[in-house]
């Protein structure tokens, strides 16, 4: 073979490695992005606690109040499906209420403070005192956070400092006693959420920017009969694991810093600001598998169907049932939501609005191998939609 055509056999072989290294190189990455391959699972587990308040206004008790607990952990698992790089795997890890010393140490039990919301930011941190079975909280991929059925604000209270200069040699000893008790009543008071004063929006829950491996606790207000609080909860897992955490959750937006803005919301901006990837190593322990919870109850939806005593109309609209016509219920309800109907016939003969529609539990069957999380129509896994 001469010179010209063994050039010519080289370029051509060469050509078809070349293409072949390409394909397999496009190939490899469409199976990354198609989700075929995980990288890395990261483990969180969350624990549950309970306040009176919750528990009261809760439909559920005992057993059947701690499946409602179960399937509130697995809908949140639910909104960490689909991610892969890292993969995020939500488990139930126990829950129990608090004691009445905890509840009045950390929220405040007394009846006025019952009807009033909870200072957020105070809440937190007096969690990170907190124990189950002798240990503490620090050192853990363990979310422990608590469920409230108050309102509750970011408010955190602020310690009065008396400035009135005291001349020594005064008129009396009394003077200086009276100041003190005076200040130790006034911050007393000022400890809870004074509604005369400085308002404070409610939100739906708090917790502290990539705080798990170290001490994770946040609060949540959930109305413990509709799973109402699920959303909120995720937000805050996902707020919880700081920088590793890739997905679309939304959870708090930090424009810039206001004056306007509470103590807390500057804190947490900060954090985000100040936390990067080059602190993911100090997330080592998520790489900790935890023992998922055996239960049947994996989702609203199963909590549903093995409790037909309830249902997600009853518990949303006292005294509505999913409406029984196939026709009404398709016609004022979208995918992955239900139309509710009144129980009572004759109500219906004078109810003449647009029924109600709620979404559909989480976990409820929507066309061919896919369920129904956040109201949406979605594969075996997929990440929430940004709100």
């Amino acid at each position: 073979m001469n010179a010209p055509k063994l050039q010519e056999l080289l370029l051509l072989l060469l050509s078809v490695s070349v293409s072949a290294a390409g394909e397999s190189a496009t190939a490899q990455k469409q199976a990354e992005c198609s989700g075929q391959e995980i990288e890395e699972t990261l483990y969180v587990g969350v624990y549950i606690f309970t306040d009176s308040v919750f528990r009261a206004c809760s439909s559920y008790k005992g057993d059947v109040l701690e499946d409602y607990l179960k399937a509130f952990v697995g809908g949140v698992a639910m909104r960490f499906w689909g991610l892969r790089s890292p993969a995020v795997k939500v488990v139930f890890h126990g829950s129990r209420p608090l004691t009445d010393q905890e509840e009045r140490d950390i929220v405040g039990n007394g009846r006025d403070e019952r009807h009033s919301p909870v200072k957020g930011a105070d809440a937190v941190k007096k969690l990170l005192s907190i124990e189950v079975d002798g240990e503490t909280v620090y050192g853990k991929n363990i979310f422990y956070y608590l469920l409230t059925g108050r309102n509750i604000t970011e408010e955190a209270t602020k310690a009065i400092i008396n400035t009135e200069a005291t001349i020594p040699g005064g008129d009396s000893d009394y003077d200086e006693y009276s100041d003190e008790t005076s200040t130790e009543k006034k911050r007393t008071v000022d400890a809870r959420s004074n509604p005369t004063k400085e308002k404070f929006r409610s939100v739906g829950g708090l917790s502290q920017y990539g705080t798990i491996c170290t001490a994770s606790v946040g609060i949540g207000y959930d109305n413990g009969r509709n799973f109402s609080g699920v959303e909120v909860a995720a937000q805050q897992v996902a707020n919880i694991l700081g920088p590793v955490y890739h997905g679309n959750i939304s959870t708090r937006i930090c424009d810039d810093y206001q004056d306007a803005e509470t103590e807390f919301h500057n804190s947490e901006c900060y954090m985000r600001k100040n936390y990067g990837q080059k602190d993911e190593d100090k997330y080592e322990c998520l790489k900790d598998a935890l023992e998922k919870s055996e239960s049947e109850i994996k989702n609203p939806q199963r909590f549903f169907d093995k409790h037909k005593g309830w249902s997600p109309c009853g518990q949303s609209f006292p005294g509505t049932e999913e409406c029984k016509s196939e026709e009404t219920a398709q016609a004022s309800s979208p995918e992955c939501h239900l139309s509710c109907c009144p129980q009572a016939k004759a109500l219906r003969l004078f109810i003449k609005t647009p029924y109600d529609v709620i979404p559909a539990p989480d976990g409820k069957n929507c066309r061919s191998q896919k369920v129904c999380v956040a109201g949406d129509c979605v594969t075996a896994e997929a990440t929430t939609k940004n709100k």
